[in-house]
Order: structure tokens, then sequence, then C-alpha cells
């Protein structure tokens, strides 16, 4: 049963954006009038890879890429929308992420009769469906497709590190104070998985979560991917591990938290590098 709905719920994704994009054309939307707002740094990236980046109009904080691009208005932050200035740039489109979103700020846009397209970005599948959605949006479909067959080459590329016999035991640390880490149902676990690697918490049913620094020594990861921007470690690690003569100290990865953190086209750059940094050790 949970393997059909998996299947079905792509199925109906689509289906509600060919409704929504007929009635967008039923009500005379013309294209070269696409005034766009992005609330999510990845989204932000697919429009300006595909093109689309004289119809962007405001963008969440934390959009710095392409590293040249002019500046935009920033229409709120991780925290919430700031729905006033979002409104007066009278967008035709507010390009949202499932996962990253609040829903309450999602819906009362709606209210005030903006159109929402909220994408889900919880797998390296969808990253290939937002492509090809916002190239629709932006009549680039031959340049979503180009840079779709691009990326999934690339990963293809990379098939031969899950075939690698003795997989790595990975700690993947977003967040150091408290410690977090990623569960199963992050896209950043399935790039372990590309690369031959397994998540010491992928047994847990999460996206992220806290956990204690016990569960970081007991975990016995062979590595540490390091995603929290800094080199520093969990207050307490050290000591801990002081204590434990037998265990083997991880070898540490820091890693550019752009590349992973962002189901953008650069994640794949980032699934790359994490492959080759594992890999090389």
């Amino acid at each position: 049963m949970k393997g059909s709905l998996s299947r079905f719920c792509p199925l109906v994704f689509w289906i509600s954006f060919l409704l929504w994009s007929n009635n967008l054309i039923a009500q005379g939307q013309e294209y070269s009038d696409l005034r766009i707002v992005t609330l999510a740094p990845h989204l932000t990236e697919i429009v300006y890879a595909l093109g689309g980046d004289e119809h962007v109009v405001g963008v969440i904080s934390g959009s710095d890429y392409p590293e040249n691009m002019p500046k935009k208005a920033i229409v709120g932050s991780a925290s919430g929308v700031d729905f006033e200035r979002l409104i007066n740039l009278q967008p035709t489109i507010v390009l949202a992420w499932k996962n990253g979103n609040k829903q309450a700020d999602l819906l009362k846009l709606k209210r005030l009769g903006v159109k929402v397209l909220t994408l889900p970005s919880e797998s390296i599948a969808d990253l290939y469906r937002q492509i090809y959605i916002i190239g629709d949006i932006l009549q680039k479909d031959i340049a979503a497709d180009r840079l779709v067959r691009s990326l999934k080459n690339r990963v293809a590329n990379l098939s031969h590190f899950s075939r690698i016999e003795t997989r790595k035991n990975v700690f993947i640390q977003i967040w150091s104070n408290p410690i977090f880490t990623i569960g199963k149902d992050h896209f950043i676990n399935e790039a372990l998985h590309i690369c031959g690697a397994a998540n010491v918490a992928e047994s847990y049913p999460f996206i992220s979560s806290s956990v204690s620094t016990e569960f970081l020594v007991f975990s016995r990861a062979d590595v540490i991917l390091n995603l929290t921007g800094t080199s520093a470690m969990p207050n307490g690690y050290h000591k801990m591990m002081g204590s434990f003569q037998s265990q083997v100290t991880p070898h540490i990865i820091d890693f550019d938290p752009a590349y992973l953190m962002r189901l953008g086209p650069r994640f794949v750059d980032g699934v790359e590098g994490l492959c080759s940094a594992i890999n090389e050790m």
C-alpha cells in the first residue's frame, strides 16, 4: 500500500500542476509578464539556471547564488514571509518549498489572492520535477530537459560507488548546539547511498532531529559529515571520545552546506564532491 501511495502522490501533484497551468493560460496570463517570487534559495537557483532571472522580482534571504546575481527584494527569511513587501511586488506567481516554508504563511498568501505553487523537495527525483515544472512556467522546456538529462547522466556516472562492499558509516551534522542530524527521509540520505555510504541515523523516521552527544559517540561513525558551515565540534565531544580509547576517532569532512542542503542543480556537484571525499580517505 505504501509503495502504491508513493507512486500515486507524484501523479496527483502533476495533475494539480497541469490544472493550475491551464487555469493561468485561461486567465490570459502572458509569460512575458511573469513576476516571480521564490521562497527558497534552491528555487532561486533553478530559475536562474534556466535563464529566467529577468522574471524574478523577489527572493527569500539566503538566495546568494549565482554569485553575480543582481540584488533582488528580500521578502522574508526562514522565520517567515514579509507579507507587505511581497504583496507590493505584485508577483504573478510565488514558488514555495513544501518542507521549508510555513504552511500558515502560504495559506495566508493564497487568501490574499496570490498564486502560490508549492513544490516538493524530498528526493533527487523531486529535483528533476522542479526543473521541468519551472521550465514549463518560464517556457524554457528545452533548457529544462537539457539540464535534467545532464544531471541524470552525472548521477549515473557515480553508480560504481554504490557497489562498494565495505560501506563507511556517516554521521551527518547540520547544527552544533544542539546537535542536529539527518534521518532517512532527507535527500542527503539518498546522496550517501549513491556514494556507497550509510547514514548512522537512517533507521530513524525523521527528516532532521536533535540528538545527544552520546548518540554521536555511540553511533560508531567512521565519518562525520559537517554541514554546519563551521569547523566547531559539539560541546563535550572530544572529552567523551577520550573516554572511549577503543573507539576510532571519526574522520571529519567539512563540506559547504550550500551544495548538499539545497536541492537545486548544484546538489549534484555536492554529491560528486561527497563521493570523492568519502571514498578517497
